[in-house]
């Protein structure tokens, strides 16, 4: 029994490797810098055309998603020229081979603007540069929106090979309009079709929203939210289903919630968040690497 139970555990930390995704470096735009080169503030491990002169064209909202922060992203006239905002993220990926981007966008393009979100990855050899998937998506004045809604960029084969590098470009193909602007929060990879360890999942039941970083090292962000008085309890629970760490064992009001994780005492690999409100239970796999 404890050589099934071991074989069991073994699979399913290879499929969880598999299937784990670099995560984008300050993906919820939480961290900002205004250290830089531009002078404005700006999401750190990104890069932006914003300056302190014309700086409409990124600034940091408390308008977010999850969490405290969003970049919100827009079209200033600088004497007689328009310009538009563009923010980039160019990082080197460990592990995984997405096929998908999703984030969390709250539009409002005017007149014929629209914006775009470019997702790119690559491989790079020493000599030679590999596209290995690449994908736009293109949010128009007709996806305005006055609450956060999701939008997937579908990633088509360019190339072959695992990459080594991914590229996330965020502006606008047309920008005219001053009073456009776009706010952007959690930029996730993942794959199409599947429900591995850092892919983006949503619970239909709206009980586990996020769970963010995934793969952790020393902390974890779980995002919740509950639309009545509840009983609400959260645990990690081994893969033999022991229950080792109690996170959140409280009433809670109605609200939008984010519970912290210590992973920083746990042993790698995978485990188990439990998240039962009023009875109601949502599971979520998630690891832990040191």
């Amino acid at each position: 029994m404890k050589n099934k139970i071991y074989t069991m555990a073994v699979l399913l930390l290879v499929s969880v490797l598999m299937k784990a995704q670099t995560a984008i470096p300050n993906s919820g735009f939480e961290n900002w810098d205004s250290t830089n080169v531009a002078f404005v503030p700006t999401p750190t491990g990104w890069t932006t055309n914003a300056a302190s002169i014309f700086p409409q064209l990124l600034q940091q909202s408390p308008d977010a998603h999850s969490g405290n922060f969003s970049a919100k992203i827009g079209v200033q006239k600088f004497n007689t020229t328009l310009l538009s905002g563009i923010l980039t993220c160019r990082f080197k990926m460990t592990s995984g081979n997405p096929t998908t981007a999703t984030a969390w966008v709250k539009p409002s393009l005017a007149g014929n603007d629209s914006f775009f979100i470019n997702v790119i990855t690559s491989s790079f050899n020493g000599t030679s540069l590999t596209l290995i998937r690449g994908g736009n998506k293109t949010i128009y004045p007709s996806d305005n929106s006055n609450v956060w809604t999701a939008v997937t960029v579908q990633m088509s084969a360019v190339g072959t090979g695992m990459p080594d590098t991914a590229y996330v470009g965020l502006g606008y193909w047309s920008g005219k309009d001053t009073t456009s602007y776009i706010l952007v929060d959690d930029i996730e990879l993942g794959n199409s079709g599947t429900t591995g360890i850092g892919d983006v999942r949503h619970n239909q039941n709206n009980i586990i929203e996020k769970v963010y970083p995934n793969p952790a090292s020393n902390h974890q962000y779980i995002v919740y939210s509950i639309n009545e008085d509840a009983d609400v309890s959260m645990a990690v629970h081994n893969l033999l289903g022991q229950n080792i760490l109690q996170v959140v064992n409280e009433r809670q009001h109605p609200g939008h919630y984010r519970a912290e994780l210590n992973t920083a005492d746990l042993a790698s690999g995978p485990y188990y968040i439990t998240l039962k409100i009023n009875g109601e239970t949502s599971t979520e796999k998630i690891l832990v690497q040191h």
